[in-house]
């Protein structure tokens, strides 16, 4: 690997997020010939004060894949997922799946009002509330110690037909 080949990380306190500076190393206007140089002061100019940064192959990242970005951490000089907060960001996406079920079930829901249909209304507000309660019911933590098994493990009631 080159020093082309390079991005600068670091863990920003501002986000509380890792960010990463990528340098357009052909850049016309580039006044600084050296690339060691030149990212020295790409460094100097993006990151702030008193923060450490690091230099990480660019490669590394595409093995991470990008549904965890907001999890990325820098740690030493390797980028990992934090478990926690990736385990927030797939509940959020089980959430947004969740909400498109419970809408789907709405007319459902209005037409058997209108008729009357007692059966039918209380079947639909069975699984509404099924569906409400994922969050508090799926376990995202048992057995789940990668960011592969957490992303694998999904709600049956969500599950695609």
């Amino acid at each position: 690997m080159t020093l082309r080949d390079k991005l600068i990380a670091f863990n920003n306190p501002e986000t509380r997020m890792m960010s990463l500076r990528i340098p357009v190393w052909d850049d016309p206007t580039r006044k600084i010939l050296d690339d060691q140089e030149f990212i020295e002061a790409i460094q100097d100019r993006t990151v702030p004060k008193g923060i450490k940064s690091t230099l990480i192959d660019s490669s590394s990242l595409a093995k991470l894949g990008r549904y965890f970005r907001d999890a990325w951490e820098l740690s030493g000089s390797t980028v990992i997922i934090n478990m926690e907060k990736a385990r927030k960001i797939h509940l959020d996406v089980i959430r947004v799946k969740r909400n498109e079920h419970l809408a789907a079930l709405d007319i459902p829901f209005m037409i058997a009002l209108e008729k009357g249909d007692q059966a039918l209304i209380a079947d639909i507000s069975k699984t509404k509330q099924t569906l409400r309660d994922i969050p508090q019911t799926i376990d995202l933590k048992t057995g789940i110690d990668t960011p592969a098994k957490l992303q694998s493990t999904w709600p049956d009631q969500l599950s695609e037909n």
